[in-house]
């Protein structure tokens, strides 16, 4: 059932286009950024914004308080896009017949460094297993350059927080 939802969706979502002007506040945003810390450049928005669609689909999938993190340059566009406000909320009717809600990253709201890189390794397992493999120029391995964690790193840390949750459940 859901392999089937997202199909539609994926199907669906195949006629969004970025408004005008989303490229161009996009990259005019990010010009005094790295790569590593979120650039888009014009070249590689419109792999960007197939990344963002990509990523609204799969968030669509799920419970509306289930917390997925993107990656720096989805974050980046999205966070433009819901200003077209209009565009937005059509994309999002069209992709699944609701307006998806979308809180930007902050680590106030999404707790502290260490679960963000949890958050991105778990959104990007998520992402990887309804498209394969990802482009890791927007997706990388580690999306936060306050730790240079690897995607192993992450895997290992949900493991031991399973492991602790079954520990806690047990005693």
């Amino acid at each position: 059932m859901l392999r089937k939802r997202f199909k539609h969706r994926v199907e669906r979502a195949a006629a969004i286009t970025p408004p005008r002007g989303l490229m161009r506040k996009v990259v005019e945003d990010s010009k005094a950024l790295q790569p590593t810390d979120g650039q888009v450049t014009e070249e590689e928005f419109p792999d960007v914004f197939r990344e963002a669609i990509h990523f609204l689909i799969v968030k669509s999938l799920f419970p509306e308080n289930h917390s997925f993190l993107p990656s720096r340059k989805v974050e980046k566009v999205i966070k433009h896009f819901v200003t077209y406000t209009a565009d937005y909320r059509n994309a999002c009717i069209l992709i699944c017949k609701r307006f998806i809600d979308h809180t930007p990253t902050n680590e106030s709201i999404h707790g502290s460094a260490r679960q963000c890189l949890v958050m991105y390794g778990i959104t990007r397992e998520i992402m990887t297993k309804f498209y394969g493999r990802l482009d890791e120029s927007v997706w990388p391995e580690s999306s936060d350059n306050l730790h240079s964690w690897t995607l192993k790193d992450l895997k290992q840390i949900l493991v031991r927080m399973r492991l602790m949750n079954k520990t806690a459940v047990v005693s």
